[in-house]
């Protein structure tokens, strides 16, 4: 199935999953989003930073995403993506 609606599952367990890591400690992952979190608010280049999250992300479904879910997982990257840049202000401050 394609279009717009496509991967709102996959988004939804996605940004689940990250607010869960991001919730949690002593995690790899968890300490990967406090990281990036804390560039995003410093003085990192936003577009050298941009581009290393987009290559990570990119080598992260080449290389550990099965191939079969590869389209799936790109495709709700890609909505996530588009989403979040088409927010308003208010709709990215992060719930309390």
């Amino acid at each position: 199935m394609t279009g717009p609606g496509c991967c709102e599952s996959e988004l939804d367990k996605l940004v689940q999953r990250i607010n869960q890591v991001a919730a949690g400690a002593g995690d790899p992952l968890g300490d990967l989003v406090q990281t990036v979190q804390g560039m995003i608010q410093g003085e990192i280049d936003p577009y050298l930073l941009a581009g290393v999250l987009v290559e990570g992300a990119a080598q992260a479904v080449r290389l550990r995403v099965p191939p079969e879910r590869r389209t799936v997982v790109s495709v709700a990257l890609l909505q996530l993506l588009r989403d979040r840049l088409s927010a308003t202000e208010e709709d990215t401050q992060p719930p309390p």
